[in-house]
């Protein structure tokens, strides 16, 4: 189940995967899905893994006895939409 409630068919599994973030290497098992707009998203199942963390636009956990932090993509500059 995704983020929204939906179901997503999954046939296929990778399991050991490395996948290197902010130069540190995981091992992960990864879920092959249709999706679009992101090369690997991290499920619940791999974010339970790195308890306790922080997240708000800066991800931060602790991996073999390191703190890392991620700090996201900022986001366009929103403005007021208007009706004239």
């Amino acid at each position: 189940m995704v983020g929204n409630g939906e179901h997503l068919k999954c046939d296929d599994l990778c399991s050991n995967v490395s996948l290197t973030v902010a130069d540190h290497i995981f091992h992960v098992s990864l879920y092959i899905l249709l999706t679009q707009g992101a090369d690997i998203v991290f499920g619940v199942q791999w974010l339970q893994t790195l308890w306790p963390f922080v997240s708000d636009y800066t991800m931060q956990f602790y991996h073999k006895g390191d703190l890392i932090t991620l700090i996201g993509i900022a986001s366009p500059s929103l403005s007021l939409a208007t009706f004239p």
